[in-house]
């Protein structure tokens, strides 16, 4: 039970620590447009330091960038742009 306990914690403190991350990168929009303009014709490696592979801050920012890039595209689309 103590295991499971401490999942739940940790999972409750990744939340709060998302959304703290999430709010900070929302001002660097230009890195986050270099990093995307990067994956039209390369790979990316974000590196973390966390013991967890899914509790870290590299998923937290692989979902921003996913997110601003499905944003990026319905603007184009709505726009006509594409």
């Amino acid at each position: 039970m103590l295991f499971q306990n401490k999942i739940q914690y940790s999972y409750e403190k990744f939340k709060e620590f998302s959304k703290k991350y999430r709010d900070e990168l929302k001002y660097h929009t230009d890195d986050i447009k270099k990093i995307t303009d990067f994956l039209k014709t390369d790979n990316v490696t974000l590196i973390y330091g966390a013991k967890s592979p899914t509790i870290n801050n590299a998923v937290v920012l692989r979902d921003y960038i996913l997110d601003f890039i499905k944003k990026y595209i319905i603007f184009l689309t709505l726009h006509k742009v594409l």
